[in-house]
Order: C-alpha cells, then structure tokens, then sequence
C-alpha cells in the first residue's frame, strides 16, 4: 500500500512539473512575439525580419498572437489547468478572425497584404453583404468565450430587429393614421368656418328683410360663438358645432322660404294699372298731326311729337321694369337669403320707378 501512495505522488509531481514547463515555454514565445511586435525595442535585424514577416501578411491582426500564449502560460505555471481553456482559446481565436476580417472589409489598408487580397474576393462577390458571416463569426466567438449556447446572439439579435421594425412599422401606421385623422379634423373645420361664415352672411341679410328680429341677431352671436370654439376644436366640438349650423341653416331656410312667399305677392303686385290701355289712348290722341301753317300750329305740332318721344321712352322704361319683375319672379324660390335681399331691393327700385312713371 505504500509503494502505490509514494507511485501516485510521483506521477502528480510529474504531470504538475510537466504543467510548468509547458506553462514556462507558453509564456516565453508570448514574450519573445511580444518584443518582436513592439518596434521601440532593440530586436537586431532579425527581429525586424521576423516582425515584418509577422505583420506584412496580416497586418494588425498580428498583436493577437501573443496574449493567448501569456494567458495560458501564466495559467499553467501556476499549475493550474481549468477545463474551459480549449474553449476559450478557440472562442478568442474565432473572435479574432472575425475582427481581422471586418478590418478587412473596414479599413482594408491596416489589413496586411492577406487582407488587400480578400478584401477583392468577397466584395466582388458579394458586396456589402460579407459583412453578415462576419458577424456571425464575431458572435460565435463572442459565445464559446461566454459558453453561451452557438447562435444565441444572432438569435437574439435577429428577434430585436424584427421587433424593432415591427414597432417602428406599426408606430409609422399610428402616425399616419393619426396625421390623417388630423388633417381630416382640420379641413372639417376649415369648411365649418366656410359656412359659419356664409350663415353669418344670410343671417344679416335677413336681418335687413325682418328689421328689428332679436332671434336673428342672437344666431349671429351664437354663430360667432360657435367660429370661437372651432379655434381649439376637437372632434366633440365639431360634431357639436356642425349640429348648430344644421339647425341654424333649417331655420334660416323656413326664413327664406316664407320671405320669397311674400315678396312673389309684392312682385306680382307691381305696375301700374292698365298701363298699355292708358299709352294706346294717348298714342292714338298724339299720331293726329296739326296742319294748320300758322306758328301757334307749329309749335303745337313740336310739342305733339316731342310728348309722342317721351311716350315712347315711357312704355319702353315700363317694358324693361315688366321684364325685371317676371324674370324676378320665376326664381324666388331658389333664392338664398342674400339674394332675396337684393330681390327686396331691386322690387323698392322699380316701385319708385313705377310712381315716378
């Protein structure tokens, strides 16, 4: 039983000075690649070569090579040999060859000749899509260094961007969805101001049609009221609104109809009373000539024909003022109440041309 404890002890000593050694010569060629990349240190000619032969190939790529030499170096020569050395060497490796080929494709002129060289292979194949199995290659060794599961970062990556581009898409939708509400809502209350604004305008005409109305006067201040609120409006004020200038507009409707009634029956009233039989009687008294030769006789007969011109004037002034008042009549009951105002108008125009006739 002794010879076995004292075999056993003898093979842990040797494997542990086995671990040192390997650590030893690990830590020197990482120092020795070290001193050969740094270029303040005096390294002779044969370092320059080396160092040239290191980074012309590479480039960058090259100050790389030594930490994982000294990582795993000091690791053993402190005698200890974890289990996830090999797989976070590869992972680092991996990781580097991925940054070496970005810097490639980034920044081709700190690539080394190796990197000119693939720079022109995978752009002319591929274009800017080379960048996406370098970032593969970034991640993957990114995860054997975390012992994260391979792909975990792609994954998670590709889920973000899709629900980056799925928020970002539905909140693009919300926007428009919501600028078209807006712009909808506006131009609604563009056209409301429109016809508040031709509502005030019947309302005053028909202020002069009923002078002295205290209903009319307090729609316009409501209709007044109601172009305030639009100015801070939202769609329950609109909705509101719009139901007053409906019913403001009904009324003023029954208004205008009532008033087109009445004044059809002061149209129809114009004129004068057997106008034509009174100028036919008239005419027929001016169209005998005055033959005596004397000069009473002449001037008389001046002074027939000058009333016969102004009878002629008269009936042709009657004529257009008949006219007016049948081409008024036949579109009273189309008429806004601006219109039927200037109708009122027009109609006291030709009583007083009337009564002047």
């Amino acid at each position: 039983m002794a010879s076995k404890g004292k075999a056993r002890k003898k093979s842990r000593r040797a494997k542990s000075l086995d671990l040192e050694a390997i650590g030893l010569v690990l830590l020197s060629a990482g120092i020795f690649l070290l001193g050969l990349l740094i270029p303040s240190l005096p390294t002779g000619e044969l370092g320059r070569n080396l160092r040239q032969a290191l980074l012309a190939p590479i480039a960058w790529g090259a100050y790389a090579l030594p930490w994982p030499l000294l990582a795993l170096g000091g690791v053993f020569l402190l005698r200890r040999n974890p289990k996830a050395w090999p797989r976070m060497l590869t992972g680092y490796l991996v990781l580097v060859i991925g940054l070496w080929l970005a810097l490639v494709l980034a920044a081709p002129a700190h690539s080394g000749v190796w990197g000119r060289v693939l720079r022109t292979y995978l752009t002319g194949v591929v274009g800017w899509l080379a960048y996406l199995p370098i970032f593969v290659i970034i991640t993957l060794g990114l995860e054997l260094i975390l012992a994260w599961r391979p792909g975990r970062i792609v994954q998670t990556t590709a889920v973000r961007m899709v629900q980056l581009f799925r928020v970002t898409l539905v909140g693009a939708w919300q926007a428009r969805k919501r600028a078209k509400a807006r712009a909808a809502l506006h131009a609604d209350i563009a056209l409301l101001r429109r016809a508040l604004g031709e509502l005030d305008r019947d309302l005053s005409a028909l202020a002069s049609l009923y002078p002295g109305s205290a209903e009319l006067e307090k729609w316009r201040q409501q209709a007044a009221a109601s172009r305030k609120r639009l100015t801070a409006a939202d769609p329950e004020i609109l909705e509101d609104v719009q139901a007053d200038a409906g019913a403001w507009q009904g009324a003023i409707a029954d208004f205008a109809r009532d008033r087109a009634g009445e004044l059809s029956l002061h149209i129809e009233a114009e004129g004068l009373p057997d106008f034509e039989g009174w100028l036919r009687e008239i005419k027929a008294q001016l169209d005998d000539p005055i033959v005596e030769s004397s000069r009473p006789g002449r001037l008389l007969d001046e002074l027939r024909k000058a009333m016969a011109l102004d009878l002629t004037a008269l009936s042709a002034r009657h004529r257009r003022l008949t006219r007016e008042r049948d081409a008024t009549g036949t579109t009273l009951v189309t008429m806004t109440p601006r219109q039927l105002a200037e109708a009122s108008e027009r109609h006291q125009r030709r009583l007083a041309q009337h009564r002047h006739i």
